[in-house]
C-alpha cells in the first residue's frame, strides 16, 4: 500500500537547539568563573569552590563573598548556595560563639590590636601589651598633652576615639577600665610640701576619662582614675628616653571572669 504524501514522517529539525543552548550556558558559567578567579583573592576563590563542591555532594553550605573587586567598594557581589544538611546549624553556632568573646585569648587580642594600630599608623603613639591578666594601652609622651598641662591636644582626639571603639566593642567582657597618669621623676617630688606631680598625673587621668565618657559615649560605670606621680616608672633609668616613657597615660583593662 502506497503512503500518501501528506502522511510522510516529519523530521524534528529543532532538537539541536536545546543541546546548543546548554553548551552556551556551560561556556558562560565557565567564563564567569575565569573572570572571578582574576578579580578575587585566593581565600575567596577557595570559599567559592568549597561551596560548589558541597552543593554537588548534596551537603549544605552558605557562602557569602562580598566586597569590592580589586579594592573597589563600588563593585560588590554575593554568592549564596543553600541545600539540606543536619550539621550546618551546629557549625554556624560554633563559629559565632568563637567570634563573640574577643577577650577569651588575651594574647591573640593584643596581637590583633597591635596589627590594627600599625595599619592605622598609631604605632608611634600607642603601645598595647599584655601583663599578667591585664591589657595595657599606653600613650607615649606628647600624644595627649603638652608638657605640664592636663588639657588634651587637638591631635589626640583621633587616637582616643580609636581606643574608645575597642573598649566599646569589648565592654561586655571587661571587668574594669583603669585610667592612670604617670610623670617622670624630678627632684621636687622628694619634697613633702610639693604635690604638683601627683596633681598633674591625676588631672590627666581624669581628663581622659571625661573625654571617653562625654565624647565617645563610653559607660563610666567600670572606670577608675588614678594618679601615680613618678612612683611607678616604666623605665628605671634616668636618660631622656627613659623619662619620655615614664611620662605617660595608661588605660588598663581586665577581663570579666564568669563565676
Amino acid at each position: 500500500m502506497k503512503r500518501k504524501t501528506g502522511e510522510s514522517k516529519k523530521i524534528e529539525a529543532g532538537g539541536w537547539l536545546t543541546t546548543y543552548a546548554d553548551l552556551m550556558n556551560n561556556l558562560l558559567v565557565f567564563f564567569i568563573l575565569l573572570y572571578m578567579m582574576s578579580v578575587m583573592d585566593l581565600e575567596k576563590f577557595q570559599m567559592l569552590i568549597s561551596s560548589f563542591n558541597a552543593t554537588f555532594k548534596g551537603e549544605t553550605t552558605e557562602t557569602s563573598i562580598a566586597g569590592g573587586l580589586n579594592g573597589d567598594d563600588d563593585l560588590s557581589y554575593e554568592i549564596s548556595i543553600d541545600s539540606n544538611s543536619e550539621n550546618s546549624e551546629d557549625e554556624s553556632l560554633e563559629t559565632s560563639s568563637d567570634e563573640d568573646n574577643i577577650l577569651d585569648d588575651l594574647d591573640k587580642f593584643v596581637a590583633k590590636i597591635t596589627t590594627i594600630i600599625k595599619e592605622k599608623g598609631f604605632q608611634d603613639q600607642i603601645i598595647v601589651e599584655k601583663v599578667d591578666e591585664y591589657v595595657y594601652f599606653r600613650f607615649s609622651e606628647g600624644v595627649l598633652f603638652e608638657p605640664n598641662k592636663a588639657i588634651l591636644k587637638d591631635g589626640s582626639y583621633i587616637a582616643l576615639d580609636f581606643i574608645a571603639e575597642i573598649l566599646i566593642e569589648a565592654y561586655d567582657e571587661i571587668s574594669s577600665i583603669e585610667i592612670a597618669g604617670h610623670t617622670a621623676w624630678v627632684p621636687i617630688d622628694e619634697l613633702d610640701s610639693n604635690f604638683s606631680s601627683w596633681e598633674l598625673s591625676a588631672d590627666r587621668a581624669m581628663t581622659v576619662l571625661k573625654f571617653l565618657v562625654q565624647n565617645c559615649d563610653l559607660d563610666k560605670e567600670k572606670m577608675t582614675v588614678m594618679g601615680f606621680s613618678s612612683t611607678q616608672p616604666y623605665r628605671t633609668g634616668d636618660t631622656e628616653e627613659d623619662k619620655q616613657l615614664n611620662r605617660r597615660v595608661e588605660i588598663r583593662i581586665s577581663r570579666l571572669i564568669d563565676d
